[in-house]
């Protein structure tokens, strides 16, 4: 479910899968200023190389972190390091935040406002491919199967087993 940069071979495969979800086209005017996607792309490329740093014990892992914490708190973003899994998005630029604790699988959509947190000392397991609509907060000892799709400022606090279901509304009822 999660996964983990071990090696540079791996980092840069999962740096070629993830590029494609952001397909960031470089051209530069003056002044330089980058689009909404390559600024994406720019921080994915960052959380990456901090992991790989980190899982690789490389003498520059604490420059990578200060990069990283500079980039989100500007953005107003607080995604810890192996916590998403391969080929995750995120669609906009916006204030996330994801609890160092939580385990997201691969392929996760999140949407600015989304707020993954724990309640208690436990944190959410989520499956792959789940979306995370805009506003939508997840807490606690939450399980949540593969392919859910979380509605827009939906507030999970329960588990949902049944896979390639609908979470949505405020008491976050599952939906078939």
């Amino acid at each position: 479910m999660k996964i983990i940069i071990n090696n540079k071979s791996d980092y840069k495969r999962i740096l070629k899968s993830e590029m494609s979800k952001y397909n960031p086209k470089w051209y530069f005017t003056f002044p330089i200023i980058l689009t909404e996607n390559q600024q994406l792309y720019k921080f994915n490329k960052l959380l990456r190389k901090t992991e790989y740093a980190f899982n690789c014990n490389k003498f520059y892992k604490h420059l990578c972190l200060l990069k990283l914490n500079r980039f989100e708190l500007k953005y107003s973003m607080n995604i810890p390091i192996n916590v998403l899994g391969e080929g995750y998005s995120i669609n906009h630029i916006g204030p996330i935040i994801i609890n160092a604790n939580a385990t997201i699988g691969s392929n996760a959509r999140i949407n600015p406002g989304v707020v993954i947190g724990e309640n208690k000392g436990k944190a959410p397991q989520i499956g792959d491919n789940v979306y995370f609509g805009p506003g939508a907060k997840v807490f606690g000892d939450v399980y949540i199967a593969n392919g859910i799709s979380i509605g827009a400022n939906s507030v999970v606090t329960k588990s949902c087993h049944q896979q390639n279901a609908l979470i949505t509304g405020q008491a976050a009822t599952e939906r078939k």
